[in-house]
């Protein structure tokens, strides 16, 4: 059980890492996605989805998150939308 715990924390931190983009806009959206801590919420296949979200190129990713195209892998496109609710939900507080 240890060892499968320890297993997601190197997981998820390995995929923060990956995060980080050469895109502000990007890194807006996943910065703040994980400073939240939403990327502990998500389950394992969760994060192998988000796995395969970072290996997009910048480009596909800014047009995912703008809305632009649609992820041809359900679980992926599953993915940009929790991130993008989250982020409509920080800046709607924000505003208040």
């Amino acid at each position: 059980m240890l060892l499968e715990k320890d297993s997601l924390r190197l997981k998820t931190e390995k995929l923060k890492w990956h995060s980080r983009r050469s895109m502000l806009e990007l890194d807006l959206y996943f910065d703040r996605f994980i400073q939240e801590g939403n990327l502990k919420l998500l389950s394992n296949e969760e994060l192998d989805a988000y796995a395969s979200l970072l290996e997009l190129d910048d480009s596909e990713l800014l047009l995912l998150f703008q809305g632009e195209i649609v992820a041809e892998n359900d679980k992926i496109q599953n993915i940009v939308n929790y991130i993008k609710n989250n982020w409509r939900k920080l800046c709607q507080v924000q505003k208040q």
